[in-house]
């Protein structure tokens, strides 16, 4: 497997990761920010995956372990989506999180993962204002979170059937619209 290579071309110290494929193309990988003050980490964003390391060395070898893992799961170099961690949920769990706890409730825990997720994103991009935007605020939630996450957003793909509701909510406006002109006859 080709190494990744480190380019500094900013003069703050920003890491540019990339890989040269056969064809003799550059794929950009992501970046290492280094700590704007005493007592951060490294920020490394790697195909939309975020990790703080203590230097720029360990920050290189978390990015080439992800590397390895891609190539070793046979996932083509150039698929930028990709995430190394568990795969969401199957549908029957899904299903069966959704009938256990109710719309309302998996609804509600979504939203607040995204809004934590939202918050987290706009703290980092405060702290570290040149940072590159190419990462979702999903990627900055823990591992269990983003589990989570993922496992919501499948119950709410699959149970949660939103052109019908709409579909109910304009008919039964409506319908309320129709009576009210009649009873004003």
């Amino acid at each position: 497997m080709e190494q990744l290579i480190k380019l500094d071309t900013n003069g703050r110290g920003c890491g540019y990761l990339y890989r040269h494929l056969a064809d003799g193309k550059t794929l950009s990988l992501g970046s290492i920010y280094p700590p704007a003050y005493d007592g951060q980490k490294y920020v490394v964003l790697y195909r939309g995956l975020f990790s703080e390391c203590d230097s720029r060395q360990q920050s290189m070898a978390w990015a080439e372990q992800m590397e390895q893992e891609r190539e070793q799961r046979g996932i083509a170099p150039h698929l930028f989506n990709y995430i190394p961690s568990e795969q969401p949920g199957s549908e029957a769990e899904a299903i069966e999180l959704f009938n256990t706890i109710g719309r309302e409730e998996v609804m509600g825990r979504f939203q607040s993962l995204n809004d934590k997720a939202d918050d987290l994103y706009d703290m980092v991009v405060a702290r570290r204002p040149g940072m590159s935007s190419y990462f979702t605020p999903i990627c900055l939630l823990n591992a269990s979170e983003q589990a989570e996450y993922r496992q919501l957003d499948l119950a709410i793909r699959l149970c949660v059937n939103h052109r019908a509701e709409a579909a109910q909510r304009i008919q039964a406006r409506l319908a309320s619209g129709h009576r009210g002109l009649r009873a004003g006859e």
